[in-house]
């Protein structure tokens, strides 16, 4: 309309579905950026400034004439339309936010067999006719029969071993939990809310050791929970509906890892057997630290370092928000709860960049960046990056770690008594 503003001439709506999103993208750099109605085009504004201030012009005659300027060659032309590529990232986008699947599943080899079998199908199919989907997308009790029918249940060179695998042991009765006793089987359980949607998920995987020793994962799903309350009752029979459908069910020879929140002890007290999350233990350790004034009605004596903290997070935010950071080497990373060790990677980061950020903060902000100790941001830093080291051997999903707990854990004590910070807030 004649009163918009001029800014929409650099930036399209992103809609879903027909519905238009709380995002713009940039027809320049194609940037997503996020925008409200009630919060005006101001950041937008910036944004633009910001491409025109980047944008590098090259004279040709700075430009040594290269033969590719007249002639291309087709062997390093790709024939797929960047229309097709853009259109397919966010059908994969789509597809793993709507049926709640993990990110690596598009990198998966099953999936790239079904994607490369609709591509085919695709070529085979008269191009003057729409086809649906759902003409080609078998039920799923089809794909069980297929399974039978092909020897899913032993290992056949049709079928891939780790789907044999799978079938054989948690879907027929004859082969799944009749059998438990033999079979020892790990379930992983976690829940977690968004807190844009308020929308509580529960996460479930499954942890075997196979007759070789080697240790097999399968992610049984990740689930909106759906009930009432949040209840130990309740959510014990969420999980138990969803491990219904794969014919597993808990036992006292099933095991089940979990935080030691008080809901998820009393959810596991009975009926299986519930050990803690090292991993987990050590992370809510480190967040109490920098996020907590007391643990347990004792006071948590950090105050100069939370006051590092809470000062590198408002920074790491203004420059997320300013796109201050595409003019640094290396992006800023924001602290996030869910992340093992948080705070050691907002704050290595930071460090990383200590030096340049001067040239990038305005005036309010660089007195805060003025105030913070270097040498304490290095020092917290050394001391954290253990940890880290020691989150990363105990969250391995190749191989076994319960062996590694105690000694993981004689090595954070010693490293905690060798290392001395130079102020008295450890």
């Amino acid at each position: 309309t004649p009163k918009s503003s001029n800014v929409w001439n650099c930036f399209s709506h992103i809609y879903v579905n027909d519905v238009k999103q709380e995002h713009v993208i940039c027809n320049k750099c194609r940037d997503l950026l996020i925008y409200k109605h009630s919060s005006g085009t101001h950041s937008l504004s910036k944004h633009i400034r910001h491409c025109q201030n980047t944008a590098t012009k090259v004279s040709e005659s700075d430009v040594q004439v290269n033969i590719n300027q007249y002639y291309e060659s087709s062997k390093n032309k790709s024939c797929i339309p960047n229309r097709v590529k853009q259109e397919i990232k966010v059908a994969c986008a789509e597809f793993v936010t709507l049926d709640c699947r993990s990110f690596n599943t598009i990198s998966g080899n099953g999936f790239k067999n079904l994607a490369q079998k609709l591509f085919n199908a695709g070529r085979y199919l008269p191009i003057s006719r729409e086809i649906s989907i759902e003409s080609l997308h078998p039920n799923p009790t089809t794909v069980v029969l297929i399974m039978e029918i092909t020897g899913g249940f032993g290992f056949n060179p049709v079928l891939s071993p780790a789907v044999c695998i799978l079938f054989k042991y948690f879907s027929k009765p004859e082969y799944g939990i009749h059998q438990m006793n033999q079979k020892v089987y790990t379930i992983v359980v976690d829940f977690w809310k968004d807190t844009f949607t308020g929308i509580h998920y529960c996460g479930i995987s499954l942890h075997h050791i196979s007759n070789d020793w080697k240790l097999q994962c399968f992610v049984i799903g990740c689930y909106p929970y759906d009930l009432e309350s949040h209840s130990a009752i309740n959510t014990r029979k969420f999980v138990e509906s969803k491990l219904a459908d794969y014919k597993l069910e808990l036992n006292d020879a099933i095991y089940v890892v979990s935080d030691n929140e008080t809901k998820m002890v009393a959810t596991f007290k009975l009926n299986c057997q519930r050990t803690g999350c090292s991993a987990h233990y050590l992370n809510k350790q480190l967040e109490h630290a920098f996020n907590k004034e007391e643990v347990n009605k004792l006071p948590v004596s950090c105050n100069v370092i939370q006051d590092l903290f809470d000062h590198v997070k408002k920074l790491v935010a203004h420059m997320r928000k300013s796109h201050e950071q595409t003019k640094l080497s290396k992006c800023v990373q924001t602290y996030s709860e869910t992340r093992f060790n948080g705070a050691y990677h907002m704050l290595q980061v930071f460090l990383e960049i200590f030096d340049k950020l001067a040239i990038v903060l305005d005036s309010t902000h660089l007195n805060q960046y003025l105030l913070l100790d270097k040498d304490l941001l290095e020092q917290i830093c050394s001391f954290l990056k253990v940890f880290d080291e020691v989150i990363e051997q105990l969250s391995d999903d190749k191989k076994p770690t319960i062996y590694k707990v105690l000694p993981l854990r004689q090595r954070l004590l010693n490293g905690c008594q060798k290392f001395n910070l130079t102020t008295t807030e450890v």
